[in-house]
């Protein structure tokens, strides 16, 4: 059932992907969207969840929402610092370097995570194949 969730998900972000010039293009691709997550929220209620285990999912989304809070808050503060945005700090890599030793820490060679690019991955694997 996870599975079908997962796999409706990636279909929504596909065709969202797609870039639309008309109208009707963009309709179209409104209304397959609206059909794929017509059939994710048939799936999910197909599943016949017990209070337990939805208190559950939802402690975790709560959980994952403090925690986006909590990055977004640090970098506002780490734009505020360098006295510009991130969009502007990433930029060129001059910039990132600059940016670095005026906040005193290392720059980073890539945008991804710093220490293992796998970690969100494992973090996602764990989150999905535990029963809830």
């Amino acid at each position: 059932m996870i599975e079908t969730v997962h796999r409706l998900h990636k279909q929504v972000q596909k065709v969202e992907e797609k870039k639309t010039a008309t109208e009707a293009a963009r309709k179209k691709v409104s209304n397959q969207v609206a059909a794929i997550k017509q059939e994710m929220i048939d799936a999910l209620q197909n599943m016949r969840l017990n209070k337990k285990q939805i208190d559950r999912i939802v402690g975790r989304l709560k959980d994952l929402g403090s925690r986006i809070e909590a990055a977004q808050r640090e970098i506002a503060d780490c734009e505020q610092r360098a006295g510009m945005s991130l969009r502007e700090i990433r930029s060129s890599p001059l910039r990132q370097r600059a940016v670095a030793k005026k906040l005193g820490c290392a720059p980073t060679r890539s945008r991804r995570w710093p220490s293992s690019s796998t970690a969100p991955e494992r973090r996602s694997s764990r989150w999905s194949t535990r029963p809830p």
